[in-house]
């Protein structure tokens, strides 16, 4: 038969046995053929795994994992996405397994035909044809290598093709790729191998990621498959780079010196799990975070993204590790740094507590969102607060002697009074007696506005003689909260609240573990800047703490820094910040047992230091004085008062332009003395035998000072004895010292009268038991010196307080505004 006859023999056939019938079965068949197809492909549901959850994966700010958990399956495999794979690896994978993968409907027809020629040539299976999408089906639902196999995942790879797109289908591929044992995707194996993402891989690193999905248990990383991986890759990396799809340069021998310059790795190591504490507290607090996106079929919604820096975070964590026997040795099994960036708020350090192992009480604990009792911590806040109300200077002196409040009596540190100290030395020196009667002067309440101002939450305290704990450790927070507290400090007053995690992932940061979070009004401030900048002044005036542990600043004056520690040893404390970052530690015992070697400066101050160090460049610290909101004031160089009529000597020290702490020195006072004997000489007062009388101004302690100079047998101030001729009474004078002249109380709309308390308190020379009136009914009384506390009414209030001999003196205070009726 020639070739024409060839040619129409089929036509012939075709006509004798009627074309037109058999082209119309061959249509209809084709037709219920594609319907079948159709159907079945939207009716059968597509692979199970493709639903399965991937690992858990916190990552750092680059994109980076910081921390990986198991998937439910119990594989390390993370979701992927084409757009964080290398070019270079994606162009080298298709070049391998699949040149026409961007143009077949899962299954090759060309790579078929080619495959069934190859192997009926050569009587064996020497070629494949798969495909990625075939390949993918193999490792979503392993079978069996028979024909009946191929049948179905050629089925599959076509109906993943119908409804996946192509980076769909690649990213599937890319995500559960066979790496050995449990390691599963491209990322999980480059973490597991170098410890790095997927980009910026030279030729060598792709060929050898290509080679170990094609056997992965002959070839997985080990020493015993070293020389099999490294034939493998070799190999691969040739066919490429003949092909051209492996980047090179023009010189021929480039390939073959890479392949010998890079060892094929020999170890598979474990993924990240730097931040296990976060991870342990987002699980508990934050399940919604480990829920699933439905949205979109294969990706679960559970790569996380935060703020923390990866330098940063395993610099602190190798200080933390350094520190870790001497802080146990010291009583605080349990610890946590936060590091936030200063000028954003965002965390980009933490180290959530000592190790983590379940075995250990406590070490898995979220020990960086743990409200723990502060210390002095928040004695700022009360200073910046005192200093913008006008109430303070930094060269004020303060009252350093015992106070009794009902039960409550507390102690400074080391059990030691000064009687009179600078109010910026007091807190350098965080004096806690000082500060108690300053939040007693500002108000309890105004001092946990204060606190709210920076987004703390307000405790629960009673008024009048209660609360006023609060400012040496009786509110609780969390090293989180400190951190946030103490930026604010560093941002020169402007609230800042700290943020772990990326917006977008929906996942808010708590200031402490079951707290609410306030919202956060960037115009705000919570303290002028004045008003911070001196207070970070002070907070620079104290030495480092300087012991055999490893701390290695050399000058500590660079440093904002303020230490705190528990009453009952259960908490030490170091908080602070440099030029870039704000630092947080906290060393004590979960537990609350009792550790008397738990001191702020000793255990968690180096911690603190050398974190600084690690991290930030201090030298020279860059806070910008505030000259346009600071005043320069010349104050009584005894009392650092405004200067009174009788001052002997002044000085110049700054205050907050705004208030410029407006206060006179009543320390200096003139006084008649008898010439002859020096005894002081009482108005009305003339004894016989006293020829002249002098004019002598002296220094009279405050009432609280004087008793107590008193009562260690020594003299109060330079006051010298009255005329024993004199009587003491003659001598009485009554002052009240609070309200202040001219005063005013607007009451706030949102709070109750009871929470807006006015404090009255007087001076007494003779140290007389005051009665209090107001609009001349009786409402307390108390010791001079002491303060009472009145409810306030809206009107024009006459305020007298009578002592104990009937002298009496009176002060108008006006009170506008309503106050917020309880139900």
């Amino acid at each position: 038969m020639n070739v024409r006859g060839v040619i129409l023999w089929p036509l012939r056939l075709l006509k004798r046995l009627g074309w037109r019938r058999l082209l119309a079965s061959f249509v209809a068949t084709v037709f219920v053929c594609v319907v079948a197809f159709w159907t079945a492909a939207h009716l059968v549901p597509l692979p199970e795994r493709l639903d399965y959850g991937d690992s858990l994966v916190v990552t750092y700010e680059d994109g980076r994992p910081a921390h990986a958990l198991l998937s439910d399956d119990d594989q390390w495999r993370f979701p992927t996405r084409i757009d964080d794979v290398d070019p270079a690896y994606i162009d080298a994978l298709i070049a391998l397994e699949d040149k026409r993968f961007y143009s077949h409907p899962g299954v090759d027809p060309v790579a078929v035909v080619r495959a069934s020629r190859d192997n009926l040539r050569s009587g064996a299976t020497v070629s494949g044809a798969s495909t990625i999408t075939m390949q993918l089906v193999r490792l979503l639902e392993p079978r069996p290598r028979t024909l009946r196999s191929k049948a179905v995942e050629a089925f599959r790879a076509m109906q993943l093709e119908m409804h996946m797109s192509k980076e769909e289908i690649l990213e599937a591929y890319l995500r559960f790729a066979p790496f050995g044992g449990n390691i599963e995707g491209i990322e999980a194996a480059t973490l597991s191998y170098w410890d790095r993402t997927p980009t910026g891989m030279n030729a060598a690193e792709i060929a050898t990621l290509l080679a170990i999905p094609q056997s992965p248990n002959a070839r997985r990383p080990s020493p015993d498959n070293a020389e099999r991986l490294r034939e493998a890759r070799d190999d691969i990396a040739y066919r490429l780079a003949s092909a051209g799809a492996i980047p090179l340069s023009e010189r021929p021998d480039e390939l073959t010196r890479l392949l010998e310059e890079t060892e094929v790795p020999t170890r598979v190591g474990r993924p990240p799990r730097e931040i296990p504490h976060v991870v342990h507290w987002l699980k508990r607090h934050r399940p919604e975070a480990f829920e699933r996106d439905e949205a979109g079929r294969g990706e679960p919604s559970i790569r996380i993204e935060t703020t923390l820096d990866r330098s940063v975070q395993r610099r602190i964590s190798d200080v933390v590790a350094d520190h870790e026997r001497r802080l146990r040795a010291t009583g605080a099994p349990h610890a946590a740094v936060v590091v936030l960036e200063s000028e954003t708020g965002e965390v980009r350090g933490v180290v959530g507590n000592l190790g983590f192992d379940i075995t250990v009480p406590g070490s898995h604990l979220p020990a960086f969102v743990a409200p723990r009792s502060t210390g002095s911590l928040l004695k700022p806040v009360a200073y910046a607060a005192a200093l913008d109300e006008g109430l303070v200077a930094p060269s004020h002196m303060l009252l350093d002697v015992p106070i009794v409040r009902g039960d409550y009596r507390p102690q400074n540190f080391d059990r030691q009074y000064r009687v009179l100290v600078e109010a910026e030395e007091a807190l350098a020196m965080s004096l806690n007696l000082p500060f108690v009667r300053l939040v007693e002067r500002i108000g309890v309440d105004e001092f946990v506005q204060a606190l709210a101002r920076f987004y703390f939450l307000g405790p629960v305290y009673r008024a009048g003689d209660g609360g006023l704990e609060l400012v040496i450790g009786g509110l609780p927070a969390s090293a989180l909260e400190v951190a946030a507290l103490y930026a604010g400090y560093a941002r020169g007053g402007l609230p800042v609240m700290p943020e772990i995690f990326a917006v977008d992932d929906g996942v808010e940061t708590p200031p402490a573990a079951d707290r609410e979070p306030i919202s956060v009004d960037e115009e705000r401030r919570a303290v002028s800047s004045a008003a911070a900048w001196l207070t970070n002044r002070a907070l620079t005036r104290r030495h480092a703490p300087w012991y055999d542990v490893g701390t290695r600043f050399t000058r500590e004056e660079a440093i904002v820094w303020k230490t705190g520690t528990s009453f009952a040893y259960h908490d030490a404390w170091t908080a602070g910040f440099g030029n870039e970052y704000t630092v947080a530690v906290w060393a004590g015992d979960l537990s609350f047992e009792r550790h008397p070697e738990l001191i702020g400066a000793t255990v968690a101050g180096p911690l603190f230091f050398d974190v600084m160090h690690a991290i930030d460049d201090p030298y020279p610290l860059r806070r910008a004085r505030q000259d346009d909101e600071l005043a320069h004031i010349e104050v009584c160089s005894r009392s650092g008062r405004r200067p009174g009529p009788h001052c002997p000597h002044t000085r110049t020290t700054e205050a907050p332009a705004r208030t410029a702490a407006p206060e006179r020195c009543d320390l200096h006072v003139e006084i008649d003395v008898d010439a002859a004997s020096g005894h002081r000489l009482p108005s009305g007062c003339r004894p016989d035998g006293v020829e002249r009388v002098e004019q002598r101004v002296v220094e009279r302690l405050p009432d609280a000072a004087a008793r107590f100079e008193r009562a260690r047998g020594r003299r109060a101030g330079t006051m010298p004895d009255i005329h024993p001729d004199c009587r003491v009474e003659d001598e009485a004078t009554l002052a009240i010292t609070s309200p202040r002249e001219e005063s005013r109380v607007v009451l706030e709309p949102t709070r109750p009268a009871d929470r807006q308390l006015v404090r009255l308190e007087a001076y007494s020379s003779v140290g007389s038991r005051i009665h209090w009136y107001v609009g001349g009914r009786h409402i307390d009384s108390a010791p001079a010196g002491e303060p009472v506390y009145w409810v306030p009414e809206p009107g024009r209030w006459s305020i007298t307080a009578v002592d104990e001999r009937g002298m009496r003196t009176s002060r108008e205070l006006v009170v506008d505004g309503e106050a917020l009726e309880e139900e």
